[in-house]
């Protein structure tokens, strides 16, 4: 099961959604999920069982409270037996940053305990939230947590904000030259702010955009003709430079891939889509 649900407007300039992930697993060995960078940070909130985390740079079980900034990788998540569930917000991009108000490219690829970001506020509300058995109080319980921890911040339309702007516009179809020329502004001043704030640089982050942007798409068509079509509509050079970012962030070619076989994925999908929700 996954349920997405709306930011209340007093969390719209730091949360992009909110989530319940819930899933039983039926065997001893139930198969691992696939799942993708969404371009948003996460602050995840286990209630029952225990997820395990493979990638790249991350491996092993899933602390009960965390969060993580950007994800440059894709990434399998495996249930416990016989129930995993979590309560977790998507973070707005720069949301970390405005939490900490320092660098947060330590939080990219990392998961962090949520006391590096918040203290003593996170563990009032850890407590709190331990002691609910209702799905509907744990999310309200999430959701006044981010509003106290939020509260007097003052969101600016700064720069960065300008340039997140224009990736989402553009669906990541674009370079950082194309960003710097549009605002106009340097490049090197550009990749200093936007690295951070936001834990990636532009052409990294524009880049996650443009692939979710695409795997939509293509999640929806099966043939040569029309991957040629969604090839060139989102700036691919070639068929190899697609391969390559489809590997990336898959795991292997688009003529093997199958979304059938990742459940998950495909819930995701059709009740979202999670991987472009940041955009809007």
């Amino acid at each position: 099961m996954y349920q997405q649900f709306e930011a209340p407007p007093s969390l719209k300039d730091f949360v992009s959604f909110l989530y319940v992930m819930e899933v039983s697993a039926d065997t001893a060995t139930p198969l691992p999920e696939l799942l993708m960078p969404s371009g948003t940070g996460v602050f995840g909130c286990q209630y029952a069982g225990c997820w395990n985390i493979k990638s790249a740079v991350l491996n092993g079980a899933l602390p009960p409270f965390y969060v993580v900034g950007q994800q440059t990788v894709s990434y399998t998540l495996t249930a416990s037996p016989p129930l995993c569930g979590i309560v977790g917000a998507a973070l707005k991009p720069t949301a970390i940053w405005y939490f900490l108000r320092k660098d947060c490219t330590g939080f990219t690829n990392t998961l962090q305990n949520p006391t590096e970001i918040w203290g003593e506020a996170f563990l009032v509300f850890r407590e709190q939230y331990t002691l609910l058995d209702d799905l509907s109080a744990r999310k309200n319980a999430l959701i006044s947590f981010l509003e106290s921890v939020s509260a007097g911040i003052t969101f600016e339309e700064d720069i960065v904000e300008m340039a997140l702007a224009e990736i989402f516009r553009t669906k990541g179809c674009l370079t950082t030259a194309d960003i710097c020329a549009k605002l106009p502004i340097s490049e090197r001043y550009l990749q200093i702010q936007f690295k951070k704030k936001v834990g990636l640089s532009p052409g990294a982050y524009a880049r996650i955009i443009r692939f979710n942007n695409m795997f939509l798409e293509f999640s929806k068509h099966k043939g040569q003709h029309d991957l040629a079509f969604i090839t060139a509509l989102f700036n691919y050079y070639d068929a190899a430079h697609f391969n390559k970012d489809f590997k990336k962030f898959c795991g292997e070619a688009p003529s093997s891939f199958q979304l059938e076989n990742f459940h998950l994925l495909m819930d995701l999908i059709r009740n979202g889509p999670y991987l472009t929700k940041v955009s809007e």
